[in-house]
């Protein structure tokens, strides 16, 4: 009878092992799971604060844009100086929490050969005294965040 008891302990020893083994496996596997799943949802978390910040960022260039249109309003004689020194403050400020943000101008030189990687070609100019294919004018600045294009440059291109 100690025989069949012992024989009966044995085998219920050797199914809890195995059931321990398998729990142990089927653990480490949703462990796995689990960390797999974390990481993509903290990429897709990066992903949407990342395209939420350049689309903050595109609507702070337009704002940006249109600051440089009234400073060129804002350069005739008849302004206070007060007023055209206060708009310049407030580009500069804007521009500098841009920088602090990580965000790059992109104001190409004109003369130098144009970029299509950050410039984009509004008109075919002439001027006789740049070289073809150069940068003539420039329209609009480009803005760079994070190394990522948000916006090309504005050019005239020299033809």
């Amino acid at each position: 009878m100690d025989e069949m008891i012992c024989l009966k302990v044995r085998r219920e020893n050797r199914r809890l092992k195995w059931e321990v083994l398998r729990l142990k496996e089927a653990l480490a596997y949703a462990l796995r799971e689990h960390e797999a799943y974390r990481k993509v949802s903290e990429a897709r978390v990066r992903d949407a604060e990342s395209k939420g910040k350049e689309s903050l960022l595109k609507e702070m260039f337009i704002l940006l844009e249109d600051m440089d249109r009234l400073l060129s309003v804002l350069s005739g004689e008849d302004v206070p100086e007060n007023v055209r020194n206060g708009a310049l403050s407030i580009v500069r400020k804007v521009e500098h929490t841009l920088k602090v943000l990580g965000v790059e101008k992109i104001v190409p030189e004109v003369g130098k050969p144009f970029d299509p990687s950050t410039m984009e070609a509004l008109t075919v100019i002439k001027d006789e005294n740049l070289p073809k294919g150069s940068v003539g004018v420039v329209y609009e600045p480009g803005w760079k965040y994070n190394g990522k294009l948000l916006k090309p440059a504005r050019v005239g291109v020299v033809g």
